[in-house]
């Protein structure tokens, strides 16, 4: 069910005015539901807590105020929006931009077009999409102002351009619209279908009238697979030009070849070789389908301090020992509902892909990012600037310093101890 559906199944209970609580929610699998929390009774369903979707909005009809269904729809809309603003999944935003964004939707919401909202309720994440479709700011230098309201306008006609752009590419690269979603590979002689929604699209390139992709299905009999799309006046079409595999060295290469080959590029094929130079360094290990290296351990003090106000020696202050590290939602690693999914991490089992490393802190090659292993999940490490050390002056400079010093005190001795002019002629006073 989609989310135009999800709204005219609502409309009865808004028109009616009723007060009995409907959750709107998605499912993992992108489908979206609306359903009665309670049952007559006034008792909460079992499947509520199974709800996986941490942006679920739970409304009644009175709430929706008797509105028409546009009007059901953006505030829903809205809502989820915020509850996604809210929870604060972000990483490397700017707040005062991503506050001025929702505002900015809040109040505004009904001037996109309708292909921009419908597009929007198709992600699991719409306000963090809307944060990376353009540069333009939305701040006000205004304090008494939520949002530049000077702006607004150019901002809606730049997302409003990009998610056009984006429905077009869709539509041109959609192959199960323009034919058998399969695709069958020979490997060694032998014939293997292979359906590629199976699979996670890990990296792509779209090159002039082509498209590569690298992706992923680690319950499939190879791992790794490696396709090329071409379009033609008959539509698109498919054609396998490197293969399956489940050496993920050697479908990054298959990969990297071909796009090289098509960009005509040296910068990409030195950008690729030097990630598989990374991978083949001592200490590298794969895990969950992404490649780490020990960086290093904590420094003394970096994370433990003892608890200030409290006289247990043993007190650690966990918000100190946090103040660095953040969930990354974009690697997935956890045990929580958000983790990504064909997934399993573990604090013992990444240790033991680790080959035991007494390192605190890893290096992510595919991103470059810092991750400090915990007990539920992966955390993202921001490591602190550390304090520049004065580099010590060697004794010859001391002296010389010294010397300065001296001069500059007789310099200023001997300009006090000069004599001042007396005033020529009669002091009255006296």
């Amino acid at each position: 069910m989609n989310y135009n559906a999800v709204i005219e199944k609502i409309m009865p209970e808004v028109d009616s005015g009723s007060h009995e609580p409907i959750m709107i929610y998605r499912d993992i699998h992108g489908g979206w539901h609306g359903d009665f929390t309670q049952n007559q009774y006034g008792d909460t369903f079992d499947w509520v807590e199974d709800v996986q979707d941490p942006f679920a909005v739970t409304i009644t009809g009175e709430d929706m105020s008797r509105g028409s269904f546009p009007y059901v729809y953006d505030r829903i809309l809205n809502e989820r929006l915020r509850a996604e603003y809210e929870n604060g999944f972000f990483q490397d935003a700017d707040p005062a931009q991503l506050n001025a964004i929702m505002n900015m939707f809040e109040e505004n919401m009904g001037e996109f077009s309708s292909e921009v909202t419908d597009y929007l309720t198709t992600l699991e994440r719409p306000l963090a999409a809307v944060y990376d479709m353009t540069l333009i700011s939305l701040k006000s230098s205004d304090p008494d102002m939520d949002y530049d309201h000077d702006k607004a306008g150019y901002f809606i006609d730049a997302i409003e351009s990009e998610v056009e752009e984006r429905l077009n590419n869709r539509k041109k690269w959609d192959i199960s619209d323009n034919q058998e979603n399969t695709i069958t590979f020979n490997d060694n002689g032998k014939e293997i279908t292979v359906n590629p929604d199976d699979y996670t699209i890990l990296q792509s390139q779209q090159i002039h009238h082509r498209l590569i992709t690298l992706s992923e299905n680690p319950k499939a009999e190879h791992r790794y697979m490696v396709c090329e799309y071409w379009e033609t006046p008959r539509g698109v079409n498919k054609h396998m030009e490197s293969g399956i595999t489940n050496d993920y060295l050697e479908a990054l290469e298959k990969y990297s070849n071909k796009v090289h080959y098509l960009v005509g590029c040296a910068v990409s094929g030195r950008e690729t070789s030097k990630r598989m130079e990374a991978y083949k360094e001592p200490g590298v290990f794969e895990y969950e389908g992404y490649h780490f290296k020990p960086y290093r351990q904590f420094r003394k003090g970096e994370v433990e301090r003892r608890l200030k106000g409290d006289s247990r020696p043993h007190k650690i202050d966990a918000a100190y020992a946090m103040r660095n590290m953040s969930s990354d939602f974009g690697l997935g690693l956890s045990k929580y509902d958000w983790k990504k999914s064909d997934t399993s991490y573990s604090h013992d089992g990444f240790y033991v892909a680790s080959g035991n490393s007494e390192a605190d802190i890893f290096k992510c090659i595919e991103n470059g990012k810092l991750y400090v292993p915990h007990e539920n999940e992966l955390f993202q490490y921001n490591e602190p600037p550390q304090k520049e050390k004065t580099a010590k002056k060697s004794l010859s400079e001391r002296i010389e310093s010294g010397k300065d010093k001296v001069r500059e005190a007789d310099k200023n001795r001997t300009e006090t101890d000069k004599p001042k002019n007396k005033k020529k002629g009669v002091d009255i006073d006296g």
